[in-house]
């Protein structure tokens, strides 16, 4: 006992002593004189005769008398990302620190031309944060981080601010940072998807998700879209589903889901089966009285919003087949852990060409205080 404590005892010490060092040797430059990066985006102009042009913004705090001034933005131009942060280091006067960046943005032109390179340059970057927010941004990046938001530090911040608060609706994963794109890229059955934000009159706003395959964009899906592809493809998220009879009929639950897939395979063909529980409450209802205490009821709504998941969901099943071509679900992973892996399968044309059956369960738990 003493020994495992004395263990972290010096873990914690060694941690110390690294931090240390690390902040003194961060302070010994005044934090004026320093671009300390909360944001990096990355943008692609055609040229006339196709060359392409890579613009990298980068987002930074300026700082007067120590403390945060405002945020500064300042772009990178070049015919390849490695001339184009070539391009940055000729335009700076201060020490360029980075470590602290937010978010990583890419513009949907350079989503579509394919972001390999970029991530290859950023994963071989030791000094980069693996653990910032990333984005596909509509229109630029550049114009992204030089909106001026109310109440904001940066733009850089309420985009971050965003996609972390993603999960708490709409059945979002809490994964999307930099990390999640190499985990994404390199293991069998996975896929990459990422948050995609528009600028609106309001601010940013999270329109649905973009698709990747082999680091490219290949499509995107608006929120209904999403809201029922998340509940397929993740697990203990939250979310709602509305059903709406008529203008003045209405009920909307709030819950958690569980997600379990189970594979069977028939010679080259396999069949999955995603089981998705919801546990919840309602958050509005406007087609019962005395729901409380009327069990058919119950019986009646949970089995509607069953049934509105599993149609929404074969519908956007069949989408996603059809258009894409693409294990967005990953079940890929699931059949590669079950019959074995690294077989040389491409699991983007099989599950295209396999059963997928969605099977829904819905609890409601509570029924929050729309009956008191």
């Amino acid at each position: 006992m003493m020994k495992v404590r004395f263990n972290n005892y010096f873990k914690l010490l060694i941690l110390l002593i690294i931090l240390t060092g690390f902040m003194s040797g961060i302070t010994a430059q005044p934090i004026e004189e320093m671009l300390i990066t909360n944001g990096i985006g990355y943008d692609l102009e055609k040229k006339a005769g196709g060359e392409l042009q890579f613009i990298i913004p980068t987002s930074f705090y300026t700082f007067k008398n120590e403390k945060l001034s405002s945020c500064d933005v300042r772009r990178a131009i070049g015919n390849t990302i490695g001339t184009a942060r070539e391009d940055r280091q000729t335009k700076i006067s201060n020490k360029f620190v980075l470590g602290f960046e937010k978010v990583y943005l890419f513009s949907e032109d350079i989503s579509e031309n394919g972001i390999k390179t970029i991530i290859d340059f950023l994963f071989n970057n030791p000094a980069v944060n693996d653990n910032g927010s990333i984005a596909v941004i509509s229109g630029s990046a550049e114009n992204a981080f030089k909106r001026q938001i109310e109440g904001a530090n940066c733009a850089a911040d309420e985009i971050d601010g965003i996609i972390r608060n993603l999960n708490n609706n709409n059945f979002f994963s809490k994964h999307y940072n930099l990390s999640d794109i190499y985990i994404k890229t390199t293991q069998e059955g996975k896929s990459l998807v990422i948050p995609y934000i528009e600028s609106t009159d309001e601010g940013f706003e999270v329109k649905g998700l973009s698709l990747f395959k082999n680091y490219k964009m290949i499509g995107k899906l608006n929120m209904a879209e999403t809201r029922f592809f998340n509940l397929l493809r993740e697990n203990k998220c939250h979310g709602h589903i509305d059903i709406q009879r008529t203008p003045t009929e209405s009920f909307s639950f709030y819950g958690t889901s569980k997600r379990k897939v189970t594979c069977e395979k028939n010679g080259d063909k396999y069949k999955f089966t995603i089981e998705v529980t919801l546990n919840g409450e309602i958050l509005e209802n406007e087609m019962f009285n005395n729901f409380y205490n009327n069990i058919n009821a119950k019986e009646e709504v949970q089995k509607e919003i069953e049934e509105k998941i599993k149609n929404s969901s074969e519908t956007l099943i069949k989408k996603i087949k059809n258009d894409y071509s693409f294990d967005g679900l990953e079940l890929g992973s699931i059949a590669a852990a079950k019959y074995g892996r690294r077989n040389g399968i491409d699991w983007d044309k099989v599950i295209s060409d396999s059963e997928i059956e969605v099977k829904p369960k819905v609890h409601i738990e509570r029924t929050g205080r729309g009956d008191l």
